[in-house]
This record gives C-alpha cells, sequence and structure tokens, in this order.
C-alpha cells in the first residue's frame, strides 16, 4: 500500500486532514531502527518501508504547496527521535560518484558506512534532498509582455521576468536553513539546541558526500544556503557584544562553515592539478582523399541505376537523387 500510495496522491484531490494523516505516518517510519546486518543493499523491510514512505512525503509536498512549511517543520521534531548509534545512522543507500572515488572528495561517515562501490546516508537528509527537488517546475515566461519588452530594445534575448521554476526549490532551502541554524543557536539546552549540533554535522558530511551524484542536485544549493547564513551569523557575531553570542554555537558554525569551504577548496584544487580534458577534436572540414573509382553508397542498396546520381563532397560516394 505505501508503494502505490504516492501514486494515489498524484493523481486523487485530499483534504487536509487526509494528508497530514498520511504525511505524519510515512515521516514516522524514518524513526525505524534499520538492521545494521541487513541494510538498503540487502532489501531490507525497513528500508523498502522507508523509500515508499519518501516517495509519499515528495508526492504531497509536490502537489500541495500550500502544506510545504508544514512538513518541513514537521521534520525538525523527527530529527532528535532518529536512532543516533553509528551502526544505524546511516541506512539510505547512494552510489558512489566515480569523480568523488577518484579524487577521494567524499566526506567518510562511520567504516562501516561504504561497502564496494556505494555509500549510505541519512534517511533524513535524503529526504531533505528529495523534497526540495520535487519543487521543481518548468520555467515559464510571460510571452506576451516579454516579446514586446524584446521588440522595444532589438533584443531578442531582453527577457526580464522570465521565472527559472526554482523558487520553489528556494523557498524550501531558505526556511530549512533558517529553522535549523535557529536551533542551533538557542542558548543553553532550551529547545534541544545540544541535540541539533551533531544533527547539522552529520548533515553536512551527508550533502559533501553526494554533492556530485547527479542524483542530488539539491545538494550543492542546499550547501549553499547553509554556507551563507553560517557566514553571516559569524559576521555579525564578530561585531556583537560577548553576551549576546552563544559561544557553543559560534564554535559549531566554524566548524559547518569550515567543513563546507575546505570541502570545496580540496576539490577546486584538485580540478586544477588535474583538469578534465577532451579527446581531440576531429577535422570534419578536412577534404577526404578521392577514391580510385566511382562507388555507389547509396542505403536503398539498389546499386547503380540509369537515374540522376548525386556525388557526396565528403566521402566522393555516388546516391540516387531520388533517395536523398
Amino acid at each position: 500500500m505505501i508503494e502505490r500510495a504516492d501514486a494515489f496522491v498524484a493523481c486523487n484531490e485530499m483534504d487536509d486532514s487526509l494528508l497530514f494523516t498520511l504525511s505524519g505516518a510515512a515521516l514516522s517510519t524514518l524513526t525505524i531502527d534499520a538492521s545494521p546486518i541487513v541494510r538498503a543493499d540487502a532489501a531490507s523491510l525497513a528500508s523498502i518501508i522507508q523509500v515508499s514512505s519518501m516517495d509519499l512525503i515528495a508526492a504531497i509536498f509536490r502537489r500541495y504547496p500550500r502544506h510545504r512549511s508544514i512538513i518541513v517543520e514537521d521534520v525538525f521534531p523527527l530529527m532528535l527521535k532518529l536512532p543516533a548509534s553509528k551502526k544505524s545512522l546511516r541506512t539510505f543507500l547512494v552510489k558512489k560518484s566515480a569523480a568523488s572515488s577518484r579524487t577521494g572528495d567524499v566526506a567518510r561517515g562511520p567504516p562501516t558506512s561504504t561497502v564496494d562501490d556505494h555509500d549510505y546516508i541519512q534517511p533524513i537528509c535524503a529526504l531533505t534532498l528529495l523534497l526540495i527537488q520535487s519543487c521543481v517546475v518548468m520555467p515559464s515566461q510571460d510571452d506576451d509582455e516579454q516579446m514586446e519588452g524584446a521588440e522595444d530594445s532589438n533584443d531578442s534575448w531582453a527577457l526580464k521576468d522570465d521565472h527559472s521554476g526554482l523558487q520553489g526549490c528556494v523557498a524550501v532551502c531558505n526556511q530549512f536553513t533558517s529553522q535549523m541554524l535557529q536551533r542551533c543557536a538557542r542558548k543553553g539546552e532550551e529547545g534541544g539546541a545540544s541535540e541539533f549540533r551533531p544533527i547539522l554535522s552529520n548533515l553536512i558530511d551527508d550533502l559533501l558526500l553526494v554533492r556530485h551524484l547527479p542524483e542530488y542536485p539539491a545538494a550543492g544549493m542546499l550547501l549553499l544556503y547553509l554556507s551563507h547564513r553560517l557566514g553571516s551569523d559569524l559576521l555579525r557575531a564578530s561585531s556583537a557584544a560577548k553576551n549576546q553570542v552563544e559561544a557553543t554555537y559560534l564554535a559549531t558554525a566554524m566548524d559547518a562553515f569550515g567543513k563546507i569551504t575546505s570541502a570545496v577548496a580540496g576539490s577546486l584544487q584538485r580540478n586544477r592539478e588535474n583538469p578534465f580534458k577532451l579527446p581531440e577534436s576531429m577535422n570534419l572540414c578536412a577534404p577526404s582523399p578521392e577514391p580510385t573509382e566511382e562507388i555507389n553508397r547509396c542505403f536503398c542498396g539498389r546499386g547503380n541505376l540509369d537515374t540522376f546520381m548525386v556525388d557526396c563532397d565528403r566521402c566522393h560516394s555516388w546516391h540516387h537523387g531520388s533517395c536523398v
């Protein structure tokens, strides 16, 4: 039933109470402690349920934009209920990117988090990325106004109000980043600040691990917004009074910001030392040697006929004019 629930949500209109019931039930499955022995690669029942629940939440998130902020808020209390042991922390299977495995540009988890050509991340991180990516829509433009403006400026590319289709992704990234760092910045033990700080560190580790994978383009966007917010908080703290800043949060922010920037700097350094090179291009315009005899290479296979023929300037083979 859970495996087919996302298709049901996509095809049927539902009221708010049923949607909240479905999303709450699906979110609760992420608290299941998946076995450290029978994991996602062995098709464990817990992993199957969690993956199907993520698809269900993403279907609700995609179709009902008015409920997105509520679902994002429901994710944070769930983080405090997740399994915390190292063996059961990362159970969501992801493929290891060829680039990261070649350069070593990954944020390594515990020793049990990597098996052969696969890696594991937290299910809550996979859910966050899936929610962000589910907000993507096709780009749109106001054709009438845009074309009038383009004609006035004599520039066919003068489109001012085109929409990239990522506004929903940006809104979710902003909300998630803001609420996560607000919870980490609370003074003392209020609101579980001490619990959310290691959650932030583990989240950044997972995002750095999958940021080169084409399946998770939202990882780069979320890292970008996290780094912007962390950098702003650090700059603001440098000019604020000491009693207005939580020292523990500053240490957490500095560690998180340094982890992101060092990973990016290391990736840039490796790219400079080992630049990607395309194979040498072939000169398609170079003239080919003329054949000693005329050859019929028409695709019809009918051979030489008493009809109009066309000679190819490149390969100098003949083709039937009617076929061309």
